[in-house]
């Protein structure tokens, strides 16, 4: 053979080499461009994601301003409007998937669809339906982000545990910010509406992938990311709502407080003592008249202060109350039987607050709403602090809390390790 000729052999393996290495670019190639769509979707994903947090602010200024304009009526024409564009848009999108030639798909969505309906009918608000919508999209946004990573059941999961942590976020600025409350409920309704909207998606969804089961990489991002969501939830839970304890008056009205009955008590035995002198100011009433650094400086000291036995926490509490009484005796609600047990409180627990302030309900309009029949069952249990944790401690609480994280998270960790 001369020299400088291949052999057979060498050919052959000159061939499978050329093969791996241009498998090699396809595969780099292919990757890239996934990770080039990923990152355009994560771009959405976290735009859509601060647009929702940063008009928290403004959201309440843009209600307000539209039902002085136009009325609860018009607001709430303008709620349903939405509504029927997003079902316009899924019927649209439906028809365009061919979803009526699936018996089964098409039963899915229009169970889910009345399911929907129904919980959207439950809230009084026309204001708290937009969740529907809002986390809704968000969910779908999530799944189109994590179906790139993850092509198992864990992007259901993932897409879920993201609404989960933006809602929490959501609530915990609420509560943060002027004349905003914060509530676990409304997180409940952001996550519902995020099952709300995938349930149709993955009916609709011809990527099999989804339902595959989870490999040990998406078990294990599934774990550490369920396990940071679960602490802040302790957190959120114990500085948002925190603990306390059911009080009941002889009516059978019933509140709850971060106060024990023993120490109102104490306060309307010693109105004057030294630890309930500091009712001349509602300092988160007011907050908003205040400089950006005192206003964050003011914050962090409540974060601190409102679930412990301080005035700033009776101060609050007796804010919402008054805020409560006041809304429920308005023009919409005309819920005076309400009004008149919350002022019941009032008078009863929080009267250094609102004799400072001058808030008290005029005796004669006290007497009137006695004598009208209550539009909420009997006896009356006050919506505000009503998600207080009153049936363990702090400490119970965190156990519980800690117990859980350490059997989620550690096999999390040795998953990935194991992974890597």
């Amino acid at each position: 053979m001369p020299r400088g000729s291949a052999s057979p052999l060498n050919t052959k393996q000159r061939g499978a080499y050329v093969g791996r290495e241009e498998e090699k670019v396809k595969n780099e190639k292919s990757g890239s461009k996934v990770n080039s769509v990923l990152i355009k979707r994560w771009i959405v994903l976290i735009i859509y994601s601060c647009i929702i947090l940063f008009t928290l602010s403004i959201v309440r200024a843009i209600r307000d301003a539209t039902v002085e304009s136009l009325g609860p009526r018009g607001f709430a024409w303008i709620i349903s409007s939405m509504f029927a564009l997003c079902g316009i848009y899924l019927a649209i999108w439906l028809i365009r998937k061919k979803i009526y030639r699936s018996p089964i798909r098409l039963l899915i969505i229009l169970c889910t669809t009345g399911v929907y309906i129904f919980f959207i009918l439950q809230l009084e608000l026309a204001v708290e339906r937009l969740h529907y919508i809002e986390y809704g999209i968000a969910a779908l946004l999530a799944l189109r982000v994590f179906m790139l990573s993850h092509r198992n059941a864990a992007a259901i999961l993932l897409a879920l545990i993201y609404v989960l942590d933006l809602g929490l976020v959501d609530e915990f600025i609420q509560w943060i910010l002027p004349m905003r409350v914060g509530e676990f409920r409304d997180v409940g309704i952001n996550l519902t509406a995020g099952i709300f909207a995938l349930i149709p998606a993955l009916a609709c969804s011809v990527e099999s992938f989804l339902f595959r089961v989870p490999n040990r990489k998406s078990i294990a991002v599934v774990l550490l990311h369920g396990t940071s969501t679960l602490l802040f939830w302790g957190v959120f839970i114990t500085f948002v709502h925190g603990f306390g304890h059911e009080i009941t008056i002889e009516s059978g009205t019933r509140f709850k407080s971060v106060f024990a009955e023993t120490v109102f008590t104490d306060v309307s035995r010693t109105p004057g003592s030294v630890a309930w002198q500091d009712v001349s100011r509602s300092p988160r009433a007011h907050r908003s008249e205040r400089g950006f650094f005192r206003w964050i400086d003011e914050s962090i000291r409540q974060w601190r202060a409102y679930r412990h036995p301080t005035p700033e926490a009776y101060n609050y509490e007796a804010w919402r109350h008054a805020r409560h009484r006041d809304g429920l005796s308005n023009e919409r609600y005309r819920k005076y039987h309400e009004a008149r047990e919350e002022e019941v409180i009032l008078r009863r627990y929080y009267k250094p607050y609102i004799d400072s302030f001058n808030l008290m309900m005029a005796d004669s309009t006290f007497e009137r709403y006695a004598k009208i029949p209550p539009k909420e069952p009997v006896p009356y249990i006050s919506p505000v602090q009503e998600l207080l944790v009153t049936t363990v401690s702090r400490s119970q609480f965190w156990i519980v809390v800690a117990i859980c994280s350490i059997f989620m998270g550690i096999p999390g960790i040795l998953l990935h390790r194991i992974r890597q």
